[in-house]
Order: structure tokens, then C-alpha cells, then sequence
């Protein structure tokens, strides 16, 4: 009986053949992570090449349905001028600006006043202190804000300013009613928010969103059409919904479409009973894939019923195409793109190393067939990823949820430190005595980061009106220097706990004195750990850096260390 009794411990050759497998784990573990990284690299490529943010088609619709929803320039809206405008003190806006060209940039702020993720943009181009052009616009981060300054200030031309007002002002699909044009005002003298509407070309609203509900119902099964037509703005598909009106309204007034033809494209093409977060958006996608197959034009504009005439080659640049003209050169302005074959184009001519061309591309992504959206994917590595990652933007509406399975791509590393120390290098750039400088100081102070607004105090010391502000921002001192002041306290503690723990015992005294400095040490020690602590909790607090400040900070919390 004893002798069939198992044994439950393991014995030498069972505890070798676990180090063997351990140590043969920590040799391929690195490996295996090397190997897994190259094919999410190469997954991601494959992606880029087919012009597609994920594997799955219901996915990638929906991320461009994401991407069209969050544009990465746009124009400034009344109540955002106004705001932006409140930074700068009245009585230096009347001073006359002694600089050819100015752009400054700041940090967005909602109607509470509380910073959000969006960046403004200002910039202008001056003729004896009179502005000759303006840009006021919003980007999506800081990191597009900073290359656009960057690039703005290296190419200080109008022609760049009228270029970005396009841009922003450029959202293929939209659609108005159609308005009276407005009058040309001379730039130097109107609101430019008024320049800017003047001559915005637009699609006029010609097929009415009762006149597509009926087309949807018509050809699809109520089931199927219920899944479209969200009409209650509410809804988290009602988004969804109005971009694809949008692109059946484009396609009637551009090629003549007949709704029911773009109601059929979206009925064959869709596979009802795969899962979909959004069927609007990837209605969408269908409709835009069609569109830059060749004989869509003449298939579309039939009557639902009659045979399409045989396919045909796609018509060479220039031929015309429905009401419009496809240009023969390269469009130069992305308000003009309306249709596939000139969007290819203006595509291909973008310079990836050119940060105006990427917020085009971005811009781009997803209102055009997937060939374009190819082209912008391989032409600007990492854009797929500023579509990927979840909207930020605080005072966008609620972002589109449920999107699973897309891909990571590799991007560069969101702003943070390196865009603090480009704000600072900015600040040692100005004068303190020319008027443009201090108007960019101020549109910077309170709206990039705390390290920057020291840096800015400290350049125009002896300005009443920044001294006044930065009192208003830190009516307790910077940030930085709150944890400095932290940080130098928790060292004299940390000192004097090794001077108490290191003290001899005097054998003539009653008392034990090495005792009695270890009782101190550790409270000394408590201290230096309370002060750690704190200056990790100060807000705007990047490292643990004992000292940041070139000379001692003399700033002590309300506490009797030192008696």
C-alpha cells in the first residue's frame, strides 16, 4: 500500500526540465514579439495599399464615416472669433502691426471658457499695418497647429493664406440652398468671415431628403429602408444619414443620378444579414466605390428598369462627364474637387512632405471612390491613424461607438514635451517691444502649458497687462516652481534623515542619542515622502526633477518644519 503512494513534489530531473523551458521562453519570448510587430506592420501596409482603414468592410466604413465627421481644419464660427479675439487687450488690437506677415496659435477654448483638444490658427499679411489677407481657422491638435505655424512662417505669402481659407472651408458633399452670390469686399476692409463666404462654391440642395427616403423605400423592403432613414437628429445614426443625402444630392445635381439607380447600388450591394454598426455609413461606401467604376455615369442616369447601354472605357481627361468638366490640369483648389476623376488627380499631386498637402489629404479621406483614398494612404504613411484613434474633440458631438476590430497604425508621438519646448523655443524668438509679438504672446499665455506661460512671464517682464494676466493664471506661483519648492524640501529632508540616523550614541548622557536621531530620521523621512508627493500632484508637473530652476526657490508651504 505504501509503495503505490504518489509523490506530489518533483524531483531533480522534473525541476530541470522547467528551468530549461523557462530559459527557452525568455530566448523566444523577444522573438515571437519581433516577429508579431512585423506582421502588424505588414498588415497595416497591406491596409494602406488598398486604400482601407480595416479588414472588415462594415468597419472601414465606419471609420470613414468617422473621418468625414471630424474634419482636421475648419473655419472659426462667430462665437469663436469672438472669444479668440477677447484674448488680446483693446488697447493694443488699435496699435498698428510693425511686421509684413504674423501667425500666432493658441488652444481652443468651449463656451465655459475650459481648454479643449482644438488649436486656432491666426495669421495675416500686412501693407503699412493694413492686413491685406487673413486666416482664422481651427485644426484638430496641436501637432498640426505647430506645422502649420511652422510652415506658414517660413512661406509668409497670401497665396498660402487663400489656400488654407479653401481648405477650410472645403467639405466635399455639403450642400445649401441655393443663395444669391455675395458681393466681392475688398479683403483690407471687410469681416473675413464675409470674404470668405463670398464665392464658396456649394452644391445647391436639388434633391430633397423626402425625395430620397421615397427612392430608398421604393426599391428596398421596408425592413431594409427603416435600417437607412434616421430622421431624429438624436439618433447616433442621424449623422450617417445626412452624409449619405448628402451624396445622393451631389450625384443628382453634378451627373443627373436618378435617386432610385443610387437606391439600387445600395440594395444590391449590401449584405443585410452581415452585422453593421452603421448601415448608412456603409451605404456610403458603396455609393462611392460606384462611382469610380467605369460606365457609371451612363448606367446611373437610366430610369430604374431599362438596360444600361454596353459598358464603355473610362473617358480621357478633359471629356465631359454629366453637367461638369473634368479640368485638364491639376486642380488647385480642393473646393472645385467634386468628382472622382479630378480628386484622383489632386491627389497625385500632393507632397507628402508639405503639412498644408496632408491636412488636404486628411480632409480628403473618404468622400471620394477608394482609388483616392489609395493614393492618400500610401502618399502620407500614419494617416490612417489620425482616423483610427477615438475623437478627442470636446466639442464635437457624440463620436460614432462600437467600432471594433480596426487596425493600429504607426504614427508619430502625439504633442506633448517636444511641442512644449517648440512653444518656448517661439517665446525666445519674440520682442518684447514690437507690438506683433506681444499679440502672439498673449493669444499663447494661459493656452499652450504652464512651462510656456512661465517662459512668456519671464520674456516680458515689466508688461503690465502680462503681469497682470499671469497674476490672474497663478495667483499661487507657476506650477513648476510650486514643484521645485516641493521637490527642494523633500531633499533637506531626505538629508537630515541621514544625518539623524547617522548619529553616535554619547555613553555620558542618560539618554540614547542614536536612538533619539533615528526617531528623527524617520520623521524627517515622512516629510521628504509627503513633499514627493506633493509636487507629483502639482498640475502641469512633467518629471520628478528636483531642481528646474536655475537659482533656489525660497516659496515654502505652510508647514513649521524648523523650529
Amino acid at each position: 500500500m505504501a509503495e503505490n503512494t504518489p509523490d506530489l513534489l518533483l524531483d531533480a530531473q522534473d525541476v530541470q526540465r522547467f528551468n530549461q523551458v523557462i530559459m527557452f521562453l525568455s530566448v523566444i519570448g523577444p522573438r515571437f514579439r519581433d516577429v508579431m510587430r512585423e506582421l502588424h506592420q505588414r498588415r497595416a501596409r497591406a491596409l494602406e495599399e488598398a486604400g482601407r482603414l480595416a479588414w472588415d468592410p462594415a468597419t472601414n466604413a465606419e471609420l470613414l464615416h468617422r473621418a468625414r465627421e471630424h474634419p482636421p481644419l475648419r473655419q472659426m464660427n462667430s462665437e469663436e472669433l469672438d472669444a479668440w479675439n477677447r484674448r488680446v487687450p483693446e488697447t493694443l488690437i488699435g496699435k498698428p502691426v510693425d511686421e509684413p506677415f504674423t501667425v500666432w496659435t493658441g488652444r481652443m477654448t468651449d463656451e465655459n471658457g475650459r481648454l479643449t483638444v482644438e488649436w486656432g490658427v491666426q495669421a495675416h499679411t500686412w501693407d503699412n499695418g493694413v492686413p491685406t489677407s487673413s486666416l482664422f481657422v481651427v485644426v484638430a491638435g496641436e501637432r498640426d497647429a505647430l506645422a502649420m505655424t511652422k510652415h506658414l512662417r517660413a512661406h509668409p505669402h497670401p497665396d498660402q493664406l487663400a489656400y488654407l481659407n479653401g481648405l477650410a472651408s472645403t467639405r466635399p458633399g455639403e450642400f445649401v440652398a441655393p443663395t444669391a452670390p455675395v458681393a466681392h469686399i475688398p479683403a483690407a476692409t471687410a469681416d473675413p468671415r464675409e470674404v470668405l463666404r463670398a464665392g464658396w462654391p456649394r452644391v445647391p440642395l436639388m434633391l430633397t431628403e423626402q425625395a430620397w427616403e421615397a427612392a430608398l423605400r421604393k426599391v428596398m423592403p421596408p425592413s431594409a429602408a427603416d435600417r437607412l432613414v434616421v430622421r431624429d437628429p438624436a439618433h447616433p445614426h442621424h449623422r450617417a444619414w445626412v452624409q449619405l443625402h448628402r451624396l445622393a444630392n451631389q450625384e443628382f445635381v453634378n451627373v443627373g443620378a436618378n435617386p432610385e439607380r443610387l437606391a439600387d447600388i445600395i440594395w444590391r450591394r449590401t449584405r443585410w444579414n452581415d452585422p453593421m454598426d452603421t448601415p448608412a455609413a456603409v451605404a456610403h461606401g458603396h455609393v462611392n466605390k460606384a462611382r469610380g467604376e467605369p460606365g457609371y455615369v451612363q448606367r446611373v442616369v437610366q430610369p430604374l428598369g431599362v438596360n444600361p447601354p454596353p459598358r464603355q472605357a473610362a473617358p480621357p481627361v478633359g471629356a465631359p462627364t454629366g453637367s461638369r468638366m473634368i479640368p485638364q490640369q491639376g486642380p488647385v483648389n480642393l473646393s472645385r474637387v467634386d468628382r472622382p476623376a479630378p480628386a484622383l488627380l489632386f491627389a497625385q499631386n500632393l507632397d507628402p512632405d508639405n503639412p498644408l498637402d496632408r491636412l488636404a489629404a486628411r480632409q480628403m479621406l473618404g468622400h471620394f471612390p477608394p482609388a483616392v483614398d489609395q493614393v492618400l494612404l500610401t502618399k502620407f504613411p500614419g494617416l490612417a491613424a489620425d482616423v483610427v484613434t477615438e475623437p478627442r474633440d470636446a466639442r464635437a458631438a457624440s463620436p460614432v461607438t462600437g467600432v471594433t476590430g480596426a487596425v493600429e497604425v504607426a504614427v508619430e508621438t502625439p504633442a506633448g514635451p517636444v511641442a512644449v519646448e517648440e512653444h518656448k523655443a517661439r517665446v525666445a524668438e519674440l520682442d518684447p517691444g514690437t507690438t506683433a509679438h506681444q499679440r502672439e504672446a498673449f493669444y499663447m499665455l494661459g493656452h499652450t502649458a504652464p512651462a510656456v506661460d512661465q517662459a512668456i512671464a519671464e520674456k516680458f517682464a515689466g508688461n503690465e497687462r502680462i503681469e497682470e494676466r499671469v497674476r490672474v493664471l497663478y495667483p499661487n506661483g507657476f506650477p513648476e516652481a510650486q514643484a521645485a519648492a516641493h521637490h527642494n524640501l523633500a531633499h533637506d529632508g531626505e538629508v537630515a534623515a541621514a544625518a539623524g540616523r547617522a548619529t553616535p550614541d554619547n555613553p555620558s548622557t542618560p539618554q540614547d542619542e542614536h536612538d533619539a536621531g533615528l526617531a528623527t530620521g524617520a520623521g524627517e523621512h515622512g516629510h521628504a515622502a509627503t513633499h514627493h508627493g506633493l509636487a507629483a500632484g502639482v498640475p502641469g508637473e512633467q518629471s520628478p526633477v528636483v531642481r528646474r530652476t536655475t537659482h533656489r526657490v525660497i516659496v515654502v508651504p505652510d508647514r513649521d518644519r524648523h523650529r
